[in-house]
């Protein structure tokens, strides 16, 4: 039977996991861009309503400073992210119900099994 954590600490690893992972991406896309001769950029990660939107404009900002590059901002309402997901799934699409770290991965199988370890 899984260990249960605190939702304290829960959120504290949850950010600091978000944190490294927007870091690493950012930066990588920031960098991407520059190279090729951009002076903005942006990210899907923009989109999803799973995200934590806060600690992401935190860290976009951060990097147009750090780049002297500007960040393509913009707002997906979740009605609409939800609408988009269902038809691309209608048209067997694969949308990705989770970010693509590991620990998210391992977040969402523990909910899909949570049952079974009663």
């Amino acid at each position: 039977m899984p260990h249960s954590i605190s939702s304290e600490l829960h959120e504290a690893l949850f950010s600091k996991r978000c944190s490294f992972c927007y870091d690493l991406r950012l930066t990588e896309s920031a960098y991407a861009a520059r190279q090729r001769g951009f002076d903005t950029f942006t990210t899907t990660l923009l989109s999803s309503p799973t995200q934590n939107q806060i600690l992401l404009r935190e860290k976009l900002a951060a990097i147009e400073s750090e780049f002297g590059m500007q960040v393509y901002y913009f707002e997906v309402p979740r009605e609409e992210y939800m609408k988009k997901t269902r038809e691309l799934k209608n048209m067997g699409i694969y949308v990705q119900n989770y970010c693509g770290c590991y620990g998210s991965l391992l977040e969402r199988e523990a909910e899909r099994f949570k049952a079974l370890w009663r």
